[in-house]
């Protein structure tokens, strides 16, 4: 595949491309070394190994030094010895290097092997979106003046390391690349070294060779021999907007906040846009330089996200060339909506602009996710993305839509603009009445007028079914939805679907009829840019006469497929039906999964701390997601066994028939409410009742754990501690009253439910072992003393005047629980009696909120 240029320092490369920067002869050979010996003992005479964690070894190829890894996180040098190097610490460091696969590359200089300390361009390769970093390794270690740089492995680079006092500068094939002025002097001496390591890939294979250092010149910065005559492209650039949840940034999913860097692709093969993006590269009639594709926040508002594309076309794509220079966008989905008002903004900037999927008019998907934080209908990668996030942050909010109203605007930002709902009579609701309505759209459609002449708006009919939303009947809302907030313009109730559209995005929201293109392919809403149809189409619109390069299949909609999400300082394997997949960014995507399969998960320790695994199961009848969290040391590894179904998922995959594994990781969830209630500033007396609450049940889990020989003792220790759990929830509401902050108050509801759910697992393993106690006759008198709290709860909460959000929140946790309880009543009694007993718990936490 060609490279995609993103950044404007390659724009420079192709202005000035009879720019060469000579070797500067006046220079003094320090040390050089092309590794022509016989063999690696004549090598390591002049070299040495100062470290090597790595299962490979540092081999001699055809007069190149190398080495090829394949395992775990490693990290290996290979540097001068002392006895040749003299102590320079400002040089000049060349080095030709052969990158034949995996994604670390590294070179470092101002090495020092005795305390490990040095700078590192890393090089990151991957198949679209590569880099190079300038990193400080030290403790903590520093990332600093980063670009992207579309290197590919299989090719061999020049790379040139200007070292002079606290300047920095790196050039690759005599092109000025990345530009540090001040460093800052962390690390002004050492000598130069190789390395290689490995981290969530755990492959990498990398050859050096011609090895230069040269001293410094007065004045290190090359000069070039002749004036360079620029080279100007005649073509328009093009600048493929990807949809929601097209763009990946670990830190701001985790977090909730921005991205420390630049949001990138997403992982594979969760990525639906390699496709479409290698198409328009390799199209023969399209320059692959003139190819960019952005990347952005989508969480964030239109008009904010066409802001930045605008600097970002002004300051990246436009940068250098002549002025009057116009753009072509491809936007799919929310990509296009951004790009289309960039357009309407900018009309003078832009010469095509071509939206797929986008819905001009909103989708009718967008309702559930806004009003009720339900997600429905989205295409199996947009779904994984969001719900990455929401796993991720949902023990700061009360219901997944304070969460999505929160954290991820843009749904409301495509919610529909034409009347979409009925009441309870079959009669139309306007959706001008509206308590929740779409601010952005009505006006940009009516702007859309101003610049049809360059729009196309490419939509899909996938004519198989009926299934695009339509429109959906709504009925009124119960005390628990008022109280949390949720509906409020009515309770989806009957879904009626129409076959025209993508399976996303109705037609006539799609399309708009006064384009100068209006392109329709039978295509659901992600196959319009990953099948050839849709691409086809794309480039037509463009005006190139290319066919589709489909280089792999997007996630299909309609099989099942897990994620696992791990958002710590660590590393993961999974090994299913005989394969191994290793984290990329902390994701490991698990693709067409049918019926029970069984997945071994290893968590490797990358340090001393916490870490959060985070299991998720898709499928077009619906989504799960379940959180494991421990702590582990450096070197530590942790084996899970999970059972993954996502047809029909279990609330807790974990297979541990011992019980022990779900007590490890319900300790996690209480240690997670020890750190919670230690950041609480509040009143001091409050801070140490709920500290010495959790000390309590952190002790009744760890004698839990201690009797999995003796399940009976076991069992009712964990049934203690499980009360003792929901007593502290009790509690939590007094504790608000005097002194505890509601965000805090919350968490630690949040948490003490997550570690409830897995004391009720390790309850049940326990009980299975011990043998099920319980008569039919018990259980069922219990479920039903579970109903009567219910009724009890519904009854108090009708005439209430207070407490009613907290109330309506432990109520549905009781009913989950209740019907859990049913549904497994004869299937697995302990678990039934357990969720029951939680049931009736929650309900009474409930009953006393309503006071």
């Amino acid at each position: 595949m060609k490279n995609i240029v993103k950044f404007s320092f390659v724009i420079l490369v192709l202005l000035f491309s009879s720019l060469s920067i000579p070797r500067q002869v006046s220079a003094a050979i320090l040390f050089q070394d092309d590794f022509n010996d016989e063999d690696l003992n004549s090598v390591l005479t002049r070299w040495e190994i100062p470290r090597n964690s790595c299962g490979g070894s540092w081999t001699l190829d055809s007069g190149r030094i190398g080495i090829s890894i394949s395992g775990s996180v490693c990290e290996t040098e290979f540097a001068p010895r002392d006895s040749v190097w003299d102590g320079w610490n400002n040089y000049i460091y060349e080095v030709d290097a052969t990158f034949v696969r995996g994604t670390d590359k590294n070179f470092a200089f101002r090495y020092n092997s005795s305390s490990f300390t040095f700078y590192d361009y890393h090089f990151q390769v991957g198949s679209r979106d590569s880099r190079v970093i300038l990193e400080r390794i030290k403790k903590p270690p520093e990332y600093t003046n980063e670009t992207r740089y579309p290197a590919t492995n299989g090719n061999t680079y020049h790379i040139k390391i200007v070292a002079n006092e606290n300047h920095l500068t790196l050039y690759i094939d005599n092109n000025l690349v990345l530009d540090y002025p001040d460093a800052g002097g962390v690390s002004n001496t050492g000598k130069i070294a190789l390395r290689a390591g490995v981290g969530g890939d755990p492959v990498t294979e990398v050859y050096f060779d011609n090895i230069l250092v040269t001293s410094i010149d007065p004045d290190p910065t090359p000069t070039p021999t002749s004036t360079p005559t620029p080279t100007i492209s005649p073509s328009t650039p093009i600048v493929i907007i990807p949809g929601l949840g097209g763009s990946w940034c670990k830190q701001a999913i985790t977090t909730g906040g921005d991205c420390p860097g630049d949001w990138t692709a997403l992982s594979e093969p969760i990525d639906p846009y390699d496709s479409l993006v290698s198409s328009i590269i390799d199209a023969p009639d399209i320059t692959d330089s003139d190819v960019y594709v952005w990347y952005y926040d989508w969480r964030d508002r239109i008009t904010d996200l066409s802001s930045r594309l605008s600097t970002y076309i002004d300051s990246t794509v436009l940068n250098g060339r002549p002025p009057g220079t116009q753009v072509k966008i491809v936007g799919h989905s929310y990509g296009g909506l951004i790009g289309s008002k960039y357009a309407e903004d900018n009309p003078t900037k832009v010469a095509k602009i071509v939206t797929a999927g986008s819905p001009h008019q909103g989708a009718v998907n967008a309702y559930g996710a806004w009003e009720g934080g339900e997600i429905w209908g989205f295409s199996a990668w947009k779904r994984m993305a969001i719900r990455l996030l929401l796993s991720a942050r949902s023990e700061n909010f009360r219901t997944l839509k304070d969460l999505i109203q929160n954290d991820i605007v843009s749904i409301q930002q495509i919610l529909p603009t034409f009347d979409y709902l009925t009441d309870t009579s079959d009669q139309t609701i306007s959706e001008t009445s509206m308590n929740q309505r779409n601010p952005q759209l009505p006006s940009q459609y009516s702007g859309l007028s101003g610049i049809s002449s360059f729009l196309s708006t490419l939509t899909g009919l996938e004519n198989i079914t009926d299934d695009t939303l339509l429109s959906i009947k709504t009925k009124s809302r119960n005390w628990r939805e008022q109280a949390l907030g949720l509906w409020p313009d009515g309770v989806p109730d009957v879904f009626s679907y129409s076959s025209e559209g993508d399976t996303t995005v109705l037609r006539s929201s799609g399309r708009y009829t006064g384009a100068s293109g209006i392109p329709e392919v039978a295509a659901t809403h992600t196959g319009l840019i990953s099948e050839t149809a849709g691409i086809n189409s794309i480039l037509s619109q463009l005006g190139s006469t290319a066919a589709a390069n489909i280089v792999e299949s997007a996630l299909d909609d309609d099989s099942g497929h897990a994620v696992l999400f791990l958002r710590s300082s660590a590393t993961m394997t999974v090994d299913v039906n005989g394969n191994t997949y290793a984290d990329q960014d902390g994701i490991i995507v698990l693709q067409n999964i049918s019926g029970d399969t069984t997945a071994n998960v290893t968590v490797t320790g990358t340090g001393d701390g916490a870490y959060h695994l985070d299991v998720l199961q898709f499928h077009p009848t619906g989504d799960s997601s379940t959180t494991y969290g421990s702590t582990i040391r450096q070197g530590e590894n942790h084996s899970l066994t999970l059972l993954l179904n996502p047809s029909s998922p279990s609330d807790n995959p974990l297979q541990d028939n011992q019980g022990s594994a779900f007590l490890s990781f319900a300790l996690g969830k209480t240690n997670d409410m020890s750190s919670v209630i230690e950041s609480f500033s509040g009143r001091i007396r409050v801070k140490r009742l709920i500290q010495a609450e959790i000390s309590a049940i952190n002790s009744t889990i760890s004698r839990g754990r201690n009797q999995v020989n003796s399940p009976l003792l076991g069992r009712k220790t964990v049934e203690s501690t499980i009360l003792r759990l929901h007593r502290l929830r009790e509690n939590l509401n007094n504790y608000q009253n005097q002194g505890l902050d509601a965000d805090t108050g919350l968490k630690l509801s949040n948490l003490s439910h997550e570690a409830i759910e897995l004391l009720q697992s390790a309850y049940n393993a326990y009980a299975v072992r011990s043998g099920n106690l319980q008569t039919a006759f018990q259980l069922g008198k219990n479920i039903a003393l579970t109903s009567r709290s219910e009724t009890a709860v519904n009854n108090r909460a009708a005439t209430a005047t207070r407490g009613l959000t907290p109330a309506a929140a432990a109520t549905e946790l009781g009913r989950t629980d209740h019907q859990t309880a049913q549904d497994v009543q004869t299937t697995s009694p302990g678990l039934s009696y357990i969720n029951s007993l939680s049931a009736r718990m929650y309900f009474n936490e409930a009953l006393k909120v309503l006071k």
